[in-house]
């Protein structure tokens, strides 16, 4: 074969006596040879020639135009139905014809079929082919009118194993088998109706993107072969994953707002996301595409239960849900009362689910551990007991709810009472002054208050350190008292607060020596067995005078 001329050959086992050759492409050419070569000039270069040797009885049986004699002529040859093996042509005739003679020539074969009516049914065809159908008529006399000539591709063949390879939430993964298309044309409808979209490729696999997340949708493949013939199409269905929300989290939480985050299976900014809030708030609960909100306008101390649900093109995803507490509001108006080891506190919660908190106590100071406390729901005092007398303390109380949210603390300082004394007193012999000791109270002090009364005499004295004696005892003398006097005696024990109740006690001072006279005394008679003595008035600042002692001495002794 060359750009313009190619050889054939055949065999000729039936005794024919001539071939004649019909070159369709160039024109209507009729040569007859008796030779198995045959040479065919004047092509053209590039185009595709099919070359059908029918069989000519003899020159008797045809004849030519030129010769005057009318034939019939095959007119209108057209398929009325084809597939990927089977074609079904038809054909009209001018003049009469007793049968048909068809002549069906593929890529790589040839093969005759004989018909008593204007169609045929041509089994045994190759999907995906070219074929060249020449319909000849036959008259009674087995002579043969003008063919008819048609060319058809068969279509290729239904795909194989169509199936779904692939789901996201967007996309679905489809691949298929085929070994006679030139491409693929798939349709996609949304859950079956609706106007489908168009998808051709060349490849054996495709992926559908664009979808809805959650959603029904049907495939429908067509196998596209040469010269615009299409195959019957094979269907599969295939959804795509509903979109998951997970990870919900609380990063940020107050009396009042509550900001969220999460997380979703699909990171396409188509989506919007749906807030359900139990109980309802006023606040805005379509939120998109960002993963994230915040509540606001809440109620203190309140859980709320909070269920997010994606959503795209009206179609929703699995939703996830999360229950929260709102943080209690602070406390308000503590109150304390405190002994030397206790202290007792009371407050107040205006927050309308007050009734279910419960409250956490933390008192610290005085260099001690902590001490902490945790009251019953909805009890709004407490008592802490094991503290140091006279010491100094500060209470945070924090209000909880659901035993895990805390709301901001609110706080007081406060001192227990000192511990009192228990204190002896002592005069000292013949001295206007009394001693005092006592056994140093437990815990701290800021030092003592001394108060000395008898009658309109008062006098108060501040000890701020006391004498110990061996360590655990305090001593203090009370000077320049008067000689056997009672004396109110008040010890006070000091503290950084409340003081320790006053403990009294009545003391004496001791006496002593009159002082002496200022004038001797004076015998102001004598008898034989007496004498008469005069004195002045003795001073009784030394302590009451009960007696009067005289001696009288004489030159031989004395006696009184």
């Amino acid at each position: 074969m060359g750009t313009t001329k190619v050889t054939l050959t055949w065999c000729s086992d039936n005794g024919t006596a001539k071939c004649r050759m019909l070159l369709e492409s160039i024109g209507s050419q009729k040569d007859s040879t008796q030779d198995s070569v045959f040479n065919i000039s004047d092509l053209e270069p590039g185009n595709r020639y099919q070359f059908p040797p029918p069989p000519v009885v003899s020159n008797e049986t045809q004849k030519d135009p030129e010769d005057g004699v009318d034939r019939s002529r095959v007119l209108g040859i057209q398929v009325v139905s084809i597939s990927a093996t089977n074609m079904s042509p038809t054909w009209g005739i001018s003049g009469k014809a007793s049968s048909y003679q068809i002549l069906v020539v593929g890529e790589t074969t040839f093969f005759n079929l004989t018909a008593n009516e204007m169609h045929v049914v041509i089994p045994g065809l190759t999907s995906g082919t070219l074929y060249n159908i020449t319909v000849y008529p036959l008259h009674d006399d087995g002579s043969e009118g003008m063919p008819g000539f048609l060319q058809a591709y068969t279509p290729p063949g239904p795909v194989s194993d169509f199936r779904v390879t692939s789901v996201n939430t967007t996309e679905i993964g489809l691949a298929w088998s085929s070994n006679d298309s030139d491409s693929f044309k798939i349709l996609t409808t949304r859950d079956g109706a609706g106007e489908p979209r168009n998808e051709t490729t060349t490849n054996h696999s495709i992926i559908i993107g664009g979808l809805n997340p959650g959603t029904k949708y049907h495939f429908e493949i067509f196998p596209q072969g040469p010269n615009g013939t299409q195959g019957p199409p094979q269907t599969v269905e295939g959804q795509t994953e509903s979109s998951v929300v997970f990870g919900i989290r609380v990063v940020r939480v107050t009396t009042t707002e509550m900001e969220l985050k999460w997380e979703s299976t699909d990171t396409t900014f188509q989506y919007i996301y749906r807030l359900d809030i139990q109980p309802e708030v006023s606040c805005n609960k379509t939120v998109g595409p960002l993963k994230e909100i915040t509540l606001s306008s809440l109620m203190p101390g309140t859980l709320y239960n909070i269920t997010i649900t994606p959503e795209m093109g009206d179609v929703p995803g699995t939703s996830s849900s999360i229950a929260e507490y709102t943080r209690p509001s602070s406390v308000s108006n503590i109150e304390i009362n405190t002994t030397t080891t206790a202290a007792a506190f009371s407050w107040q919660n205006f927050d309308n689910a007050s009734s279910t908190y419960t409250y956490r106590l933390l008192i610290s100071g005085n260099s001690s551990n902590p001490v902490e406390n945790i009251t019953g729901v909805g009890t709004t005092y407490a008592t802490v007991c094991g503290l140091i007398p006279g010491s100094s303390y500060t209470v945070e109380i924090f209000a909880q709810v659901g035993n895990v949210t805390e709301g901001a603390s609110s706080s007081a300082s406060f001192c227990t009472d000192a511990a009192p004394v228990n204190f002896s007193c002592e005069p000292v012999p013949k001295e206007p002054t009394l001693v005092l000791t006592w056994a140093l109270p437990p815990g701290n002090n800021a030092g003592f208050k001394l108060e000395v009364s008898s009658g309109a005499c008062d006098n108060m004295t501040c000890l701020e350190n006391c004498s110990l004696e061996n360590g655990t005892s305090c001593m203090a003398e009370v000077t320049h008292l008067n000689f056997c006097t009672s004396y109110n005696i008040s010890i006070t024990t000091l503290s950084c607060g409340k003081n320790a109740s006053s403990v009294q006690k009545t003391c004496t001072t001791d006496s002593t020596d009159p002082p002496p006279s200022v004038e001797a005394p004076v015998i102001t008679s004598v008898s034989h067995n007496s004498i008469k003595v005069t004195f002045s008035e003795f001073n009784d600042s030394h302590g009451p005078i009960k007696a009067y002692a005289l001696i009288v001495t004489t030159e031989k002794g004395s006696f009184s």
